[in-house]
């Protein structure tokens, strides 16, 4: 799961949404509840402009980091604030 992750965050940085779309897909097959994987769905939802698609996966993934996830967090505030 964290190949395919890493290889969308990689794609996501370059604005490939298809191809971490693709990645992502990959990913679910492995493990659909990976951190590294609602991370990365979140922003390609983001990127698309689908906040409420992206919203609940972000909650997930702070849910599932816990209190000691700054980043976490400060990309929820960010998506609240962006929708």
């Amino acid at each position: 799961v964290l190949l395919w992750a890493r290889l969308a965050q990689h794609h996501l940085s370059r604005q490939e949404l298809d191809a971490a779309a693709e990645a992502i897909e990959k990913a679910r097959v492995v493990d659909a509840s990976g951190r590294a994987l609602l991370s990365a769905e979140a922003l390609l939802y983001h990127l698309r402009g689908e906040p409420e698609r992206a919203l609940p996966l972000q909650e997930r993934f702070v849910r599932q980091a816990g209190r000691g996830s700054a980043a976490a967090r400060n990309n929820l505030a960010y998506l609240y604030r962006s929708n």
